[in-house]
């Protein structure tokens, strides 16, 4: 590539359009990335097994699966300390 730059004029119709486009673009490829995440398994330990993991902890908590505790004492508890 040279180092000329270009200019072209857009009217407002045309980049309305143009960014549209581009809205549905990014939805549609972060639903792929979280299609992926799903089935394809991450290396333990990295961004994407940390974005996995809670991701997937999320869902559990708005699932009503989740537990909680008032103070140390509930955890120690419920642990078996």
């Amino acid at each position: 590539m040279n180092n000329h730059s270009r200019s072209q004029s857009l009217d407002a119709s045309t980049l309305v359009s143009l960014l549209n486009e581009l809205a549905v673009l990014s939805e549609a490829a972060k639903n792929v990335r979280e299609k992926l995440l799903k089935i394809i398994p991450v290396q333990y330990g990295s961004d994407l097994w940390w974005e996995k993991s809670d991701k997937e902890a999320m869902e559990e908590i708005k699932a009503g699966r989740g537990i909680s505790f008032n103070n140390i004492k509930e955890l120690k508890q419920y642990l078996g300390a």
